[in-house]
Protein backbone atom coordinates (compact mmCIF):
# COMPACT_ATOMS: atom_id res chain seq x y z
CA UNK A 1 0.00 0.00 0.00
CA UNK A 2 2.90 2.37 0.64
CA UNK A 3 3.65 2.53 -3.08
CA UNK A 4 0.21 4.10 -3.54
CA UNK A 5 1.39 7.08 -1.48
CA UNK A 6 4.40 7.86 -3.72
CA UNK A 7 2.53 10.42 -5.89
CA UNK A 8 1.30 12.21 -2.75
CA UNK A 9 4.79 12.44 -1.30
CA UNK A 10 5.95 14.31 -4.40
CA UNK A 11 3.29 16.99 -3.75
CA UNK A 12 4.45 17.63 -0.20
CA UNK A 13 1.87 15.52 1.66
CA UNK A 14 3.36 13.87 4.76
CA UNK A 15 2.51 10.24 5.53
CA UNK A 16 3.05 8.85 9.05
CA UNK A 17 3.22 5.11 9.65
CA UNK A 18 1.33 4.07 12.76
CA UNK A 19 2.31 0.85 14.52
CA UNK A 20 -1.31 0.04 15.38
CA UNK A 21 -4.08 -1.64 13.41
CA UNK A 22 -6.89 0.92 13.18
CA UNK A 23 -8.98 -1.16 10.77
CA UNK A 24 -11.44 -2.35 13.42
CA UNK A 25 -12.19 1.13 14.76
CA UNK A 26 -15.12 3.27 13.67
CA UNK A 27 -14.32 6.46 11.71
CA UNK A 28 -15.02 8.51 14.86
CA UNK A 29 -12.64 6.35 16.91
CA UNK A 30 -9.92 6.65 14.24
CA UNK A 31 -10.29 10.43 14.28
CA UNK A 32 -10.10 10.49 18.08
CA UNK A 33 -6.97 8.33 18.04
CA UNK A 34 -5.23 10.48 15.42
CA UNK A 35 -6.25 13.72 17.13
CA UNK A 36 -4.87 12.47 20.44
CA UNK A 37 -1.58 11.68 18.63
CA UNK A 38 -1.70 15.25 17.23
CA UNK A 39 -1.81 13.99 13.64
CA UNK A 40 -5.23 15.57 13.00
CA UNK A 41 -6.98 18.55 14.52
CA UNK A 42 -9.50 17.75 17.24
CA UNK A 43 -13.06 17.27 16.07
CA UNK A 44 -15.32 20.28 16.46
CA UNK A 45 -18.98 19.52 17.10
CA UNK A 46 -21.35 21.66 15.03
CA UNK A 47 -23.39 24.19 16.99
CA UNK A 48 -27.11 23.63 17.18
Amino acid sequence: MRSEFDPLLKTGVKVHDIAKDLGKLSPHEVHQYLAKAKLLPARINPSA
